[in-house]
């Protein structure tokens, strides 16, 4: 399966899509969750997918499982800070990193997602003022 992460009527809405024999594209479930402006969808492994929003001006964090029917199913969520900008990275098994804009500076957050779907805050290292943001693993890191 893969997923497409939108924004419709200003609103998180998730799809799951699957490659059939024929090479086809087969939509299969989908799952909505509340307002957002900014988003990012990372896969973070073992069937599990993050995606990192904005709402209120706030990063949240969501966990989403998709079942072998191609069903999505919301798990656990994480909330930070007030941000302007984000960017998220699977670095590792259940690991992944977002990188935000706070304040007008860096700050890469480090989170890790548990077999149940639960997502942790683990550590976070800040750097000087940016305009823009991209993060991009380097290697598959082992957490």
């Amino acid at each position: 399966y893969f997923v497409t992460a939108v924004r419709t009527d200003r609103k998180l809405r998730n799809i799951a899509w699957q490659i059939d024999s024929a090479g086809n594209i087969v939509r299969k479930g989908s799952a909505d969750a509340g307002s957002i402006d900014l988003l990012d969808a990372v896969y973070v492994g073992e069937g599990y997918f993050v995606t990192a929003v904005r709402t209120d001006r706030k990063l949240r964090n969501i966990a989403w499982q998709i079942d072998s029917a191609g069903n999505i199913v919301r798990k656990g969520s994480a909330d930070a800070g007030s941000i302007d900008l984000l960017d998220a990275v699977h670095v590792g098994e259940g690991y992944f990193v977002t990188a935000v804009r706070t304040d007008g500076k860096l700050r890469n957050i480090a989170w890790q997602i548990d077999s149940a779907g639960n997502i942790v805050r683990k550590g976070s290292a800040d750097a000087g003022k940016v305009s823009q943001i991209s993060i991009e693993s380097a290697t598959n890191l082992s957490c």
